[in-house]
């Protein structure tokens, strides 16, 4: 879809993908001439309009909007200094809200709200900094989930035959994705850049720590592990196992 610019008072080009990469993504710096309050909208061929952002000193500062062909609100984000703060919010293209995000200082951190086709929340969900937390609640049929996965450990004992001693993670219930890591999280329940992430396994959704002792040692040690699941609904849900590992050779 080739698309055409028009710029308010004096604005220089800016390119669509500045503004959607900069509302829920990566962000990027707009152009714009010093001094200048301006407004940057983008039309399709047709003059149907696609985006319009308000920039202040070639910097984000203002209502950004996105919006689907029928005219309606696709995303709505506030900014102040070229960073992203208040909420943001996602609207099906029924004009009714899907998606409504919490933002500090450029960074996710607060509650991020689902919504169904009829308006009904579908998830709940907090964020710190970025990172999930602990607390997901999701919905189904306005009835909150109440089984969520937890985390497996296997052991496989190979200390006999090779000195070796493994421990598989494994969650019980199907998930699109998960990552296993170890450690503990913040004071708040939430994810952080000090965990370490625990090798994936052989199998699809499985990490393993393996040990190795030479006869005669011994290894004691408590164990705390975190797994975040990605559910079926495209939420991050936060789960922990603490696992007193004694082993010897």
């Amino acid at each position: 879809m080739k698309l055409h610019i028009v710029l308010d008072f004096g604005l220089l080009i800016v390119g669509l993908s500045v503004f959607l990469s900069g509302c829920d993504g990566n962000t990027k710096k707009a152009k714009a001439t010093e001094g200048s309050d301006n407004v940057a909208r983008s039309y399709t061929k047709d003059k149907k309009l696609i985006s319009e952002l308000l920039m202040k000193d070639g910097k984000r500062h203002g209502t950004g909007k996105t919006y689907y062909r029928n005219g309606k609100v696709n995303l709505e984000m506030e900014y102040v200094e070229d960073k992203r703060v208040g909420k943001s919010r996602r609207f099906h293209e029924s004009g009714l809200l899907y998606q409504e995000t919490d933002y500090v200082n450029d960074q996710m951190h607060g509650k991020q709200k689902k919504f169904g086709f009829d308006g009904e929340v579908v998830s709940e969900a907090t964020y710190e900094f970025n990172e999930p937390c602990v607390g997901l609640a999701e919905f189904i049929d306005g009835r909150k989930r109440s089984e969520y996965p937890t985390i497996k450990v296997q052991i496989i004992d190979n200390i006999e035959l090779d000195g070796s001693y493994i421990l598989r993670l494994s969650v019980t219930e199907g998930a699109s994705t998960v990552t296993f890591y170890g450690g503990k999280l913040t004071a708040s329940g939430c994810l952080h850049s000090a965990l370490i992430p625990i090798a994936k396994g052989k199998l699809r959704n499985t990490a393993e720590l393996r040990y190795d002792l030479f006869p005669g040692q011994f290894y004691m040690q408590e164990l705390n592990f975190i797994a975040a699941i990605t559910t079926r609904s495209g939420n991050t849900y936060l789960t922990q196992k603490t696992f007193p590992l004694s082993i010897e050779n």
